[in-house]
């Protein structure tokens, strides 16, 4: 199977390697207070995350302009758009497991105390 679709131009290329290494970051943070249970963290863990999304958001507008000035294709521009919608997918289910694991530790420390 041939795979026709052009490939992405420089400007999505560093896009994508500035989303990579802000993931990169966050997840390192993420297992740092995991493994220290220092889940006083999770405050600048979901601003870091709030960061991500912004910047994915800029993205996006930013893609719609290389569309509009026929900078970008369509089949490129759909599979870049789609890689950003996963990532921020990923990021917003990311915070959710963080909080529960979490709450997990929470209860396993005092399991008479209800985790809401």
């Amino acid at each position: 199977m041939d795979n026709n679709h052009k490939r992405l131009i420089p400007d999505q290329v560093d896009d994508l390697n500035i989303i990579y290494e802000g993931i990169y970051q966050l997840y390192k943070n993420i297992l740092e207070m995991i493994n220290a249970q220092k889940f006083t963290e999770v405050d600048h863990i979901i601003r870091e995350q709030q960061e991500l999304l912004y910047l994915i958001e800029n993205m996006n507008k930013q893609q719609i302009k290389r569309i509009k000035n026929r900078e970008a294709g369509t089949k490129n521009s759909l599979l870049f758009l789609g890689i950003l919608a996963e990532t921020k997918n990923m990021l917003l289910y990311t915070i959710n497991l963080v909080k529960s694991q979490r709450d997990f530790i929470k209860h396993l420390q005092n399991p008479e105390t209800t985790v809401t």
